[in-house]
């Protein structure tokens, strides 16, 4: 028998999978009939009182507050970059004055900017 071919002699067909709902081993390169939902990021809350939070977590996601270690820690109104980029290069710092710290490039960012 020539290769590519069947025991018969014909030349072999495609497969051929049945239509189901169920899913597939393999991913299909198509639009997708059940979109999955956007990814998002920690909500933040607007309402901005800084020091009536006592827990970092909390204050972390409140826009225009950052957590500063100190004493116990405490969460207060959140540096600009301009003022963080004083503590570029000195991650300790830059991280205990409550901005945000970009290990590639060693620079201190502001937590909002």
């Amino acid at each position: 028998a020539k290769a590519g071919a069947n025991v018969l002699g014909n030349a072999p067909s495609p497969p051929t999978s049945p239509v189901t709902d169920a899913p597939t081993a393999s991913p299909s390169f198509g639009p997708s009939a059940f979109p999955t939902a956007e990814t998002t990021s920690s909500p933040t809350v607007s309402v901005k009182d800084c020091p009536s939070y006592t827990v970092k977590e909390d204050c972390n996601v409140v826009s225009g507050c950052s957590w500063r270690t100190g004493n116990g820690g405490a969460c207060k109104d959140a540096l600009s970059t301009q003022e963080c980029s004083a503590f570029d290069g000195m991650k300790r710092k830059c991280k205990r004055k409550g901005c945000v710290w970009k290990n590639l490039k060693k620079l201190c960012k502001g937590r909002w900017d």
